[in-house]
């Protein structure tokens, strides 16, 4: 692998340490019906910031962070090149447009917020993550917020001729538990 070993954990703030604002999203919503957005929003614009100012380095020389001291292949590790941080950025950056665009629709709660700001972390690790396992981890993330998003009908996107029944087989009727959330 290109690049060197760190065992530096700043990298982790850029995408995966964006997960603890989405559990920290209904406890917010509580107290503000606009928490959510604004969370979401400001954790978002602190990525894109952080990794704009990361990419010096980067490009000087690619970086690798190893999780729990095992090594890759067998351990958790996030590779980040001049690449994978552009597309990273670009990924925080438009989530934090789309929200941005979004501020005076008032229909939205904290549970979508929670499941966008969860769809977006699972996006930036899949495109961070160094190792298949966890790369399959992001993936059922985001499947799972995404089908969850789609299910809020109305709410998480304005879809024309979307069908009542999903039609994504068999594995899709967990996700249609929450079929008429708010």
């Amino acid at each position: 692998m290109r690049g060197e070993t760190r065992w530096n954990n700043g990298i982790l703030l850029l995408g995966i340490s964006r997960l603890r604002f989405v559990f920290l999203i209904p406890i917010g919503t509580v107290f503000s019906k606009g928490f959510g957005r604004f969370l979401s929003m400001a954790a978002f614009l602190a990525s894109v910031l952080y990794g704009i100012s990361i990419f010096p380095s980067v490009m000087a020389q690619p970086q690798s962070v190893v999780i729990g001291n095992w090594l890759p292949p067998f351990g958790i590790n996030l590779f980040i090149s001049p690449f994978s941080l552009g597309v990273v950025i670009l990924i925080f950056s438009a989530a934090f447009l789309v929200l941005f665009k979004d501020l005076q629709d008032n229909r939205r709660n904290g549970q979508y917020y929670l499941l966008y700001t969860l769809f977006v972390a699972a996006s930036a690790g899949m495109v961070l993550t160094g190792d298949i396992f966890n790369l399959f981890v992001f993936l059922e993330i985001g499947g799972i917020a995404s089908f969850s998003l789609y299910s809020c009908r109305g709410i998480a996107f304005k879809l024309i001729g979307k069908s009542e029944v999903s039609h994504s087989g068999s594995g899709s009727i967990p996700f249609n538990a929450g079929r008429n959330c708010p």
